[in-house]
């Protein structure tokens, strides 16, 4: 009688547990993943969709989604690194590069413990790992800001020869070192803690490449993030491009970051910039931004100005495309003095 018992409650409770499993997914059940309302944040990535008209991860949609990310919080950042820092591949599958990037966004600097996963994979995945950085904010600056320092010490020639045309190693201090400066440039003055890294930037003698206009100008960027600093950044920007005159493309782009001061920058910037834009040991190419610096911050000082331009456009020891580009900035400046007679 006793083993009967015992045998009809065996069988009940595989009956039970078979019942059960019959209504309830085993993978989930046993998962190791997150959940929210019993389902993994595989399964709410999967059922993350996109906006039909936008073709976007709006905000206002997926609620379930959404709620199941903030919920999870820190415990669903191994899972989105991963997706995250994938090689990116366009299939019918679910874009969970995408719909990963959205769960950083909702997560923001709770997500910081993936900040050194994301930095092993800045510049392999098509920018997803520093728009990762990015919502993560200001606790990710330190981290960048050490690693921007890292590839200063990378002076090899980034670039390789490819099937069809010249490459960029993607692996090179070159390109992870633009690939930062952008993430720094779109935190503006929240990256103010890498202000000390970006002055170590541009005072490091790198080599020069002909593809360096294909990056983030470094001293634009450090008068971006340092707006509330103008003074320091104005000293830097000052000794670099006294320091500067002689390397090709050097002084043009620190130029280019000086009119970022606009008119304000008129009085401490204009004497050095004309003087370096007459200089004849001056390249080109940063003799077209001197120009252009010049045009932005004198445009209410065309009594300076206008004669200056005026040589640089009769200047005939200078191509013809810098000319034009003078006489551009030569009308711009003069719009207001129609007597003012551009040379042929």
């Amino acid at each position: 009688m006793r083993k009967a018992t015992i045998l009809l409650i065996a069988i009940g409770a595989v009956a039970i547990i078979c019942v059960w499993l019959s209504l309830h997914d085993p993978t989930v059940v046993f998962s190791m993943e997150p959940k929210f309302e019993g389902q993994t944040i595989s399964y709410w990535m999967e059922h993350w969709y996109k906006d039909p008209t936008t073709d976007g991860y709006h905000a206002g949609g997926n609620i379930g989604a959404r709620l199941a990310i903030r919920t999870m919080g820190s415990n669903a950042v191994p899972y989105l690194v991963k997706w995250i820092s994938g090689p990116v591949r366009y299939s019918s599958k679910a874009d969970y590069h995408e719909r990963a990037l959205e769960a950083f966004k909702i997560l923001g600097p709770v997500a910081k413990p993936a900040i050194p996963d994301l930095l092993k994979t800045i510049g392999q995945n098509q920018g997803y790992s520093e728009r990762a950085l990015f919502c993560i904010g200001k606790d990710a600056v330190p981290s960048l800001a050490d690693k921007l320092v890292e590839t200063l010490f990378d002076t090899n020639n980034p670039f390789v020869q490819g099937a069809m045309r010249m490459e960029v190693r993607k692996t090179s201090g070159f390109y992870i070192r633009g690939c930062i400066l952008n993430v720094l440039n779109q935190m503006g003055t929240n990256a103010e803690a890498a202000i000390p890294a970006l002055v170590k930037t541009v005072k490091t003698e790198l080599p020069v490449q002909n593809r360096m206009m294909f990056q983030q100008n470094p001293y634009a960027v450090l008068v971006n993030v340092g707006q509330n600093h103008p003074d320091a950044v104005i000293a830097v920007l000052l000794e670099r491009f006294t320091n500067s005159l002689r390397s090709v493309g050097g002084c043009g782009r620190i130029a280019n970051a000086m009119s970022a001061f606009g008119t304000n920058g008129a009085e401490v910037f204009m004497p050095i910039l004309i003087a370096a834009l007459s200089d004849k040991e001056t390249d080109d190419a940063s003799r077209v931004q001197i120009g252009g610096a010049l045009a932005v911050m004198g445009r209410n000082r065309p009594d300076m100005l206008l004669p200056v331009f005026l040589v640089a456009v009769a200047d005939k020891n200078v191509g013809e495309e810098i000319r034009c580009h003078m006489a551009g900035y030569l009308a711009n400046v003069g719009h207001n003095h129609p007597e003012i007679v551009i040379p042929a």
